[in-house]
């Protein structure tokens, strides 16, 4: 509580603000957290002049969420806003890749098993630690499984 109300006192931010700052920090690509990184070190040795009897630990933190303000501050609302959405697009095919990488087992709970999409889902985040949506699951079936059943109605007919 006491080391709170410190850091507090040095960066003039409540702990919620903070917080909301290290969120959008683990949001962002590895570009924008590279460029907070530099000037995290350059606030580090400000604040350090200032505050020399401080802990070398929480002026790395207090610097640490001051740099992040000041990059959040100074870059644009849209390009922020593109580069998240880059990242989040990115983790979406990343989730595709690996159920894909699992479909053998997808394929065999659903049709030797009879599992539901739910089931499967709830299978692959029990077994596999791999937590995907049974409407992806659906999704990726229907344009594996049904193109390959159609592909097979048309050679035989």
């Amino acid at each position: 509580m006491m080391i709170e109300r410190e850091i507090e006192n040095i960066i003039q931010m409540d702990i919620s603000h903070q917080n909301q700052l290290l969120r959008f920090f683990s949001r962002v690509d590895v570009e924008i957290k590279i460029n907070v990184l530099k000037k995290q070190k350059e606030v580090f040795f400000k604040l350090k002049v200032l505050f020399n009897d401080e802990d070398n630990a929480m002026l790395t933190y207090c610097s640490l969420i001051l740099a992040i303000f000041r990059i959040k501050e100074n870059t644009s609302a849209t390009t922020l806003n593109a580069k998240i959405f880059q990242v989040k697009r990115f983790r979406k095919t990343s989730k595709r890749e690996k159920i894909i990488e699992k479909w053998s087992i997808v394929k065999k709970l659903r049709t030797d098993e009879k599992f539901s999409f739910r089931q499967i889902s709830q299978y692959l985040q029990k077994y596999h630690k791999l937590y995907v949506s049974y409407s992806m699951i659906h999704k990726i079936w229907n344009q594996i499984e049904i193109k390959n059943t159609k592909k097979g109605e048309q050679e035989d007919g």
